[in-house]
Order: structure tokens, then sequence, then C-alpha cells
């Protein structure tokens, strides 16, 4: 008597072996390849969030009346808003990536009614493909938004935290007014090396090239301003970049 009654019970055996090794599979995927989805979707989230933040932010500014005394308030209100949406951008997007990447490769190995569907759909791609696949995705664009962001926001940032430690004052829309357009060259060099950074990871461009760029609106003390703002930048987020670009790329992932 033949093993199988017919072609359908055939394949739902077929289907049923093959979902078996595709659930082995779960065992050998690198455990790194489903973070590094999660986190590159919360730093695109996190950058592009940063990004359209601190053009609104700087549009803001740009429409404040001179002199206004809730001007002021407005800035630092402003910069925490921003920051705020930044964090949440970037939470927001871990928690839906991760929950997509769980999501799709329950779907890969689901059983339906339908035993020549189910066959097709483990054929064309297991557990470890689409992890594969999703870790792959946006590199490049992960790792250059969160810097371009932060050439954007953090100066205004470190300057808005010193003058309130400092001096117990605001950081006036006039000031944020004048270094922004005076700085102009520092923050176009600044979004440049972002650009640049997947290519040539090197810092120490970041702050050689902040005081050069500096020195455009000729004013040595301006030069000075731009080097040390840049040189937070680069250890709170262009050398851990380089780190993340290194370990990913190590993975295969680059």
């Amino acid at each position: 008597m033949a093993p199988f009654r017919d072609a359908t019970e055939f394949v739902r055996a077929q289907a049923e072996a093959l979902r078996a090794r595709r659930r082995d599979e779960l065992h050998t995927i690198p455990t790194g390849w489903r973070s590094v989805a999660v986190q590159r979707a919360a730093r695109l989230a996190a950058g592009a969030a940063g990004v359209v933040g601190a053009m609104a932010l700087a549009g803001m500014i740009a429409a404040a009346r001179p002199r206004d005394p809730a001007a002021g308030d407005a800035v630092v209100v402003g910069l925490v808003l921003v920051w705020s949406a930044v964090l949440g951008a970037g939470a927001t997007a871990a928690l839906v990536a991760d929950h997509r990447l769980r999501w799709q490769v329950r779907a890969a190995l689901a059983r339906s009614a339908d035993p020549y569907d189910d066959l097709i759909r483990l054929r064309a791609a297991g557990p470890a493909a689409i992890e594969r696949r999703l870790s792959s995705r946006h590199a490049r664009a992960s790792w250059i938004l969160p810097l371009a962001a932060a050439t954007l926001l953090v100066p205004h940032t470190l300057h808005a935290i010193v003058v309130g430690l400092l001096f117990a004052s605001r950081l006036e829309p006039e000031y944020v007014q004048l270094t922004a357009f005076g700085a102009a060259p520092v923050f176009a060099y600044g979004l440049y090396v972002a650009w640049d950074f997947p290519r040539n990871p090197r810092v120490r461009d970041a702050v050689h090239g902040a005081l050069v760029a500096g020195l455009f609106p000729l004013l040595q003390v301006s030069a000075l301003i731009a080097g040390a703002t840049a040189i937070p930048i680069v250890l709170l987020v262009h050398r851990p970049m380089r780190a993340i670009i290194e370990r990913e790329r190590a993975m295969g992932l680059g």
C-alpha cells in the first residue's frame, strides 16, 4: 500500500519536514542580526526626527521677534521638545522593528490550511534569510542620519547648557541666529562629514574641519568655539558611530 493516499498528503509531509528544519535554523541565527535590524530602525527614525526637528526649530528662531523676552524660553523649550521627539521616535521604531521581524519569522513558519502554499513559502525563505535581509537594509542611511541630526542639534544644545549653568541665563534667539548664520560653513562641513563618514570614518577630520571652517567669518574666536563644540560631538557621536560601523561591517551587514 502506498505511504500517501494522494499528492496533498505527500506535499503536507514535505512541508512539515521542511518546517522542522526551518525551526532548527532559529538556533543557528547569529544573535547580533536581530539587534542590528532593531538598532538601525531606531537610528533611522531618531536621526530623521532630529533633522526635521532642527529645521523646524530653525524656522521658529528665524521668525522670532527681536528682544522678545519669551523667545529665550521658547528656544530652550524647542530644544527639549526636539530631543524628546528624537528619543520617542527611536524607541517607537525599535519596538516596531522588533515586532515586525518576529512577525515575519512566525509568518514564514506558520501552518495554513493549504499545504501547497506552506511548502512554497517555506522554500522561498527561512528565518535566517529573513533576519539577514532585514538586518542588511538601510545601513548607510542609519549611519548618516544620526550624525546629521547631531551636527544640527548638539552645538546649540551644548551652548544652552553652558549658558544656563555658567551664566544662569537663557539662549537668546539673536545669539542662535548669529551663530547659525555666522557658522554656516561649520554646519555645512559637519553635514558633509556625516554624509562621507561611512567611507571616511576619521573622527579627527571633524575637529580639524570645524576649526578651519570657523575661520570663514574671519574671527579666530569663532574658530575656537567651533573646535570646542566639535570635540564633544566627536566624543559623544562620531566615535560611537565609528565603532557601530566597524562592528556591523565585521558581521557582513555593511
